[in-house]
């Protein structure tokens, strides 16, 4: 289950990315009606990541979401200005911290310490690692020691992902993520696992976060309508395409066969 409470902002998943995406599109210029026509997407590339990154969030929070009733999972909890945990997960196999990387119809490689994406290395590992100690130490500050916490990254929308060996790092596709967890060996009882998730879920062992964004998540719905609509307009522009190009093609066949047969009737 997602613990959220009225003590934190931070309980939702994609908050931070969504809060984010949607300062950053209240700065953009508004598409013309010619580029709306045309199904540009209201998303910039240089806003991309953001947008994509909170997309691939909210998966991996509603697939989160299924997990029995004895687990806990919070989202988004800020370690500095415009970076946060994705997820963290406890329950009887102990604390996961989960980053998430939405690459939609892209080939992912992972060797030990290696993660390539199309080719081109990524961080990955590292910055799992990374976010496992920060975990471990607001586990600290909120008085709690000792404590294993074990880094995953999980990919979202992949079209291949590739173990050549065993990652330093447990790297799955997102879809795995509820029965791997649910796999693991069990080191915590219920109630250790409320009271840790009762201590992270204090705003004092984290980051401060912005100022939050009004109706930051019916601002990204209609955000996300906007690129849906755009995207099928393309379609749309594509699918015209397609056809006049067929249907130039039949004419151009009719016309070389009628003369060819006006040719043979000679």
């Amino acid at each position: 289950m997602t613990l959220t409470t009225g003590a934190v902002r931070h309980g939702l998943p994609g908050q931070l990315l969504i809060e984010e995406v949607v300062r950053r599109q209240a700065r953009q210029t508004p598409r013309t009606a010619f580029q709306r026509m045309l199904g540009r997407s209201p998303i910039s590339q240089k806003d991309l990541p953001w947008y994509t990154g909170a997309k691939g969030e909210l998966m991996v929070g509603a697939l989160l979401d299924r997990l029995p009733g004895q687990w806990r999972v919070l989202h988004s909890l800020p370690v500095g200005p415009a970076s946060d945990i994705d997820h963290i997960v406890i329950g009887p196999p102990g604390v996961f911290v989960i980053n998430t990387k939405h690459h939609r119809n892209k080939r992912v490689w992972v060797a030990g310490r290696a993660v390539l994406v199309e080719g081109h290395r990524m961080p990955y590992i590292v910055k799992a690692e990374r976010e496992a100690a920060r975990v471990t130490e607001a586990l600290a500050r909120a008085g709690v020691f000792g404590t294993q916490v074990t880094p995953l990254v999980a990919v979202v929308g992949a079209a291949s992902l590739t173990l050549r060996e065993r990652p330093a790092v447990p790297v799955l596709r997102a879809e795995r993520l509820i029965s791997w967890l649910r796999t693991q060996p069990v080191r915590l009882q219920d109630d250790v696992v409320a009271e840790f998730a009762r201590r992270l879920s204090q705003p004092e062992v984290w980051a401060v976060l912005p100022e939050s964004v009004p109706d930051a998540r019916a601002r990204f719905a209609a955000i996300e309508s906007e690129v849906a609509r755009a995207r099928a307009i393309r379609h749309a522009w594509a699918l015209i395409g397609a056809l006049t190009v067929l249907s130039f093609g039949l004419v151009t066949a009719q016309s070389l066969l009628g003369g060819v047969a006006l040719a043979l009737s000679h």
